[in-house]
């Protein structure tokens, strides 16, 4: 793949999720020259991809469109013309993307399988004593459901 095939990261970064070069740097475990290199063309591995994509929260896919295009329904969208949004700093928009992501890749499981998954019940989302980090226990049960 090469660099001009790619959209633009930068402005995906900039202008839709609004996060800064050293926030998606920390957060994706990209170091900050190689993350700048990529959005200056550079090609970036699948692994890189990926990192981005979840940290932006879109489609790996949609990362190797160009130009890059999201509908108008599309929850990243949604919630990125929100005003509160960009009121909020980097930690807790990462955040929201990161719960965003978790919505749509619930929703794409419940698609492929043909077998919805049970509706969580919010009383029991976190065993008593035990606080639930970064969603671990729900991920726990959603295996355990799949087999």
């Amino acid at each position: 793949m090469s660099g001009s095939s790619l959209p633009d990261l930068r402005t995906i970064r900039e202008r839709l999720v609004c996060l800064r070069v050293e926030t998606v740097a920390h957060v994706t475990g990209i170091k900050l020259g190689r993350l700048r290199a990529i959005e200056d063309g550079a090609d970036p591995t699948v692994l890189e991809l990926e990192q981005l994509a979840e940290t932006y929260g879109v489609d790996v896919e949609t990362l190797w469109e160009m130009p890059i295009s999201l509908s108008p329904g599309d929850g990243v969208t949604v919630l990125t013309s929100v005003d509160e949004f960009r009121d909020v700093d980097d930690v807790t928009r990462v955040r929201i993307l990161r719960a965003a992501t978790a919505a749509r890749d619930l929703v794409t499981l419940r698609r492929r399988s043909g077998d919805p998954l049970p509706a969580p019940n919010l009383a029991d989302a976190e065993p008593p004593g035990q606080p639930v980090s970064s969603g671990r226990w729900p991920r726990g049960r959603l295996r355990v459901h799949l087999g």
